[in-house]
């Protein structure tokens, strides 16, 4: 009781869902930062969101599927082709939503973020494979095709992600 840890190197964005309340949504982004939370005050934290969303779409799935750790996924001959599309899928509904993200930026920073934490399993694998419990994949993957459906947007990958874990989760008989 009373103690936090942060396991990995992500961080923590927040902003001030009104303009009153920036000012103590600073201070508390200080206080996390002190815990050693890795926190920032974002300026614009539906890119933030986005942004998060997609270095998850891209691995989390990718990493339970394949029962792998990041690593291991990187190190497939067909990872930068898999990250690619997911990636401009999640770019394309994003835009549709009101948040740019611009296509390269977004590659970097999923592989920056992903070579930080190699050998990392993704709290979906983590879920799926390790404890057979229900995954985020409808909030990742899942909001991404149904997104992309309402707009037009075609989204195979995250479509089939999405179909693939919820086989995955009927096989496991996850709870």
């Amino acid at each position: 009781p009373g103690v936090a840890r942060l396991g990995g190197t992500g961080t923590v964005e927040m902003q001030a869902a009104d303009p009153s309340g920036v000012a103590i949504a600073k201070e508390l982004v200080e206080v996390m930062d002190k815990a050693g939370l890795n926190a920032s005050y974002s300026e614009d934290v539906h890119f933030s969101i986005w942004r998060k969303a997609c270095v998850n779409g891209t691995m989390n799935a990718t990493c339970a599927i394949l029962d792998a750790n990041i690593g291991e996924v990187f190190d497939t001959s067909t990872a930068e082709a898999i990250v690619t599309q997911i990636i401009s899928e999640f770019v394309a509904v994003a835009e549709k939503e009101g948040v740019h993200l611009d296509p390269a930026a977004m590659k970097d920073y999923v592989y920056t973020a992903s070579n930080k934490v190699r050998g990392h399993y993704p709290s979906m694998h983590q879920d799926l494979i390790q404890n057979h419990r229900f995954t985020e994949v409808d909030f990742l993957n899942g909001f991404v095709a149904r997104k992309g459906k309402e707009y037009g947007i075609p989204t195979p990958y995250c479509q089939l992600i999405t179909e693939l874990i919820h086989a995955k989760e009927d096989i496991l008989k996850v709870k």
